[in-house]
């Protein structure tokens, strides 16, 4: 009896011990210079009215988690702990839609997956990285392309750095950075076409 009441007791320790904190959870932040704004330097340049379907994103297999992922060299680090409050993909998806929608005043601009006609211009996203080390920096590295009536999409690479700060939180916030640097470039790219 007595080796299975000290493996009892062992098994109860251990659980005792290995009970980790209350995972936190992070979001995007609307871009700070545009947060308050009335127009000014959020606009990338007013276009005639248009409509813009966000049509899809997506996330590299090894960042398309709820948990938040970091990198130092070749090691990748999933934190159970801090985790992003919805899927990546979607969560950026929706970050771009915000971003267009300010930069954009004269254009209609929702997720491709919502009731109504297609939209004249079609935004397609593809992330392949998204990490970095706390303390160091985060990297974004995405193609986009923006599909119109008539115009063959041409994919653009962009490329951005953000420093990532020393918690998660400000990892999450060097995130929403870059995918707002993204979406100013798109927005950007669209109004030089619908002038």
């Amino acid at each position: 009896m007595k080796p299975y009441i000290a493996l009892s007791w062992a098994l109860l320790g251990a659980a005792c011990v290995g009970h980790s904190p209350d995972a936190s959870f992070y979001t995007f932040v609307p871009d700070s210079n545009c947060a308050t704004h009335d127009g000014g330097e959020c606009v990338t340049q007013d276009t005639r009215p248009i409509t813009v379907d966000v049509a899809r994103v997506r996330v590299a297999e090894y960042i398309d988690r709820t948990q938040m992922v970091t990198t130092n060299g070749v090691n990748v680090y999933v934190s159970q702990d801090n985790r992003w409050a919805e899927g990546l993909a979607p969560m950026t998806q929706r970050q771009i839609i915000s971003d267009l929608t300010t930069r954009l005043p004269s254009a209609s601009v929702k997720d491709a997956n919502f009731a109504g006609p297609g939209g004249d211009y079609s935004v397609f996203v593809e992330i392949y990285q998204l990490d970095g080390a706390l303390g160091g920096l985060a990297r974004l590295r995405a193609s986009y392309a923006i599909a119109s009536d008539g115009v063959t999409p041409r994919p653009r690479t962009v490329n951005f750095t953000s420093h990532a700060g020393d918690t998660y939180g400000d990892y999450a916030m060097a995130v929403g950075r870059m995918v707002d640097k993204m979406a100013a470039q798109i927005a950007a790219d669209i109004a030089a076409t619908a002038k």
